[in-house]
């Protein structure tokens, strides 16, 4: 190991090739308020306020990151937030009724999109449909992992940021997903789109302030793309009787097991609020209660990202069962990460309500399957015994055994002989170093160099300057 700077750890490997990552600096402490970390290009460490989160749920009513509430009802594609090297998207869908629904969610980084589809809840790469677990590794050592742990969850880690740059949760309710979008604090102020500025202030989350100005702001693409509807509360279309039964319904989320989060996250009434939002649900299914149940889920997974443990709220409403699909069982304290056919005993960290394979079995193309039926699966594309694949970002070769795992070994580089007017350099989705002409340098990050050249930024060895 040697440091090119104080703020900076590099370690050299067998095959010359340099790892640098930005050094711990016991002098900054963060805590509290502002306790995620930050590291800018030179490696200098700042203290950034705590993840924030911003959803999407049911027809849809989104929440912003400062805790905005409103409908929108836009057919198209919007960016929902956005900070300084990746984008994240939501396209809406109509089931044939004027309510709209989240189908899908988009995190754009490095030119690639990574996409969770309602359809068949499933993962799309760069508009082909991948396996999961996924996972893409960038030779920076960025990386990019979507699992299933009865729920998809896509992770975004940069070498900057600790913990996640962006973790995009997406649940299935059948024809639609819900989604809830938790940014790194380094895009506080930063960040534009459907979850507002998340600058502390709620009055300038929505332009204009109104919803539908709003969402037009960030509409993105779409071939068929029509203006939003007007704003409409469907409790006006079938009358009091059925409008008063929905509220009767909507009014369990004061009853228990409700009720024990009742004082930290407030349930609303019959204009504003969970209950609102339930009412507007059943009043569109027609007074059909079970519709009532992906609001209910909604306001049991608020009370327990804030501490109040609402996860067995099922077994106190017998209108809102959970039905999975195949072998899988509906847990409420499933294991995160879910043990997989790539890691089948992965380090824990948390639970999470949902579906999931029984123990000692892994979710593989949707079914439930024992350890010898584990195929092998590498960036969400199946590979069968004897067949090899070449790993960029890990820098490894690897060929797929019969027990349905990788056995890898390190890519060998070819020694670079470079002319007096080239540069070692890399690129984030290329292993071996490689010489580069017609290059101007932008500056230093991390003890490398960065390198401009045809728009694309490089990154070259230390001491290949002079």
């Amino acid at each position: 190991m040697y440091n090119p700077n104080q703020n900076t750890d590099c370690t050299c490997d067998a095959r010359g090739r340099h790892t640098c990552k930005c050094a711990d600096d016991p002098k900054v402490t963060c805590s509290g308020v502002n306790s995620g970390v930050r590291y800018d290009e030179n490696c200098n460490k700042s203290c950034v306020p705590q993840p924030a989160s911003c959803s999407s749920a049911n027809d849809p009513h989104y929440r912003t990151f400062d805790g905005t509430s409103y409908d929108f009802h836009g057919l198209c594609t919007y960016q929902a937030a956005s900070c300084d090297d990746f984008k994240v998207f939501m396209k809406n869908k109509n089931l044939g009724s004027t309510p709209t629904y989240t189908d899908r969610v988009m995190l754009e980084f490095k030119g690639h999109t990574f996409a969770i589809h309602s359809y068949g809840f499933s993962v799309h790469v760069d508009h082909v449909r991948v396996n999961v677990p996924y996972k893409k590794r960038f030779s920076n050592g960025d990386t990019v992992t979507i699992e299933n742990s009865g729920q998809l969850v896509m992770t975004l880690k940069s070498k900057d940021r600790s913990p996640d740059s962006v973790k995009i949760t997406a649940r299935h309710m059948g024809k639609w997903i819900n989604v809830v979008i938790t940014l790194h604090g380094s895009c506080a102020a930063f960040t534009e789109g459907l979850c507002g500025r998340w600058n502390g202030d709620r009055s300038d989350d929505l332009v204009g302030n109104a919803p539908n100005v709003h969402g037009e702001k960030y509409k993105v693409y779409d071939s068929s793309c029509p203006a939003p509807p007007p704003p409409y509360d469907p409790c006006h279309d079938i009358g009091p009787l059925r409008k008063q039964q929905a509220l009767e319904t909507c009014m369990k989320l004061t009853e228990a097991p409700f009720a024990a989060c009742n004082s930290v996250v407030p349930v609303g009434d019959a204009s504003s609020g969970f209950i609102n939002t339930c009412m507007t649900e059943i009043c569109q299914c027609r007074t059909d209660k079970t519709c009532a149940c992906p609001e209910f889920d909604s306001y049991a997974e608020e009370c327990i990202d804030n501490g109040v443990d609402l996860t067995h709220w099922r077994d106190h409403v017998d209108f809102c069962p959970y039905t999975c699909p195949g072998q899988q069982v509906y847990r409420v304290d499933g294991p995160v990460p879910a043990p997989t056919c790539l890691d089948r005993t992965p380090t824990l960290t948390g639970t999470a309500r949902g579906c999931f394979c029984t123990e000692g079995e892994y979710l593989q193309e949707g079914v439930c399957v024992g350890a010898a039926q584990c195929r092998c699966l590498h960036e969400g594309v199946f590979y069968e015994p004897g067949e090899r694949l070449t790993d960029e970002g890990e820098c490894q070769e690897c060929g797929c055994e019969e027990t349905g795992l990788l056995s890898c070994r390190p890519i060998q580089c070819p020694d670079l002989k470079c002319a007096a007017d080239e540069l070692v350099s890399y690129r984030d989705d290329q292993c071996c170093p490689y010489c580069q002409r017609d290059w101007v340098c932008s500056g230093l990050r991390g003890g490398r160099a960065d390198v401009l050249q045809g728009g694309q930024v490089l990154s070259l060895l230390p001491g290949t300057l002079g």
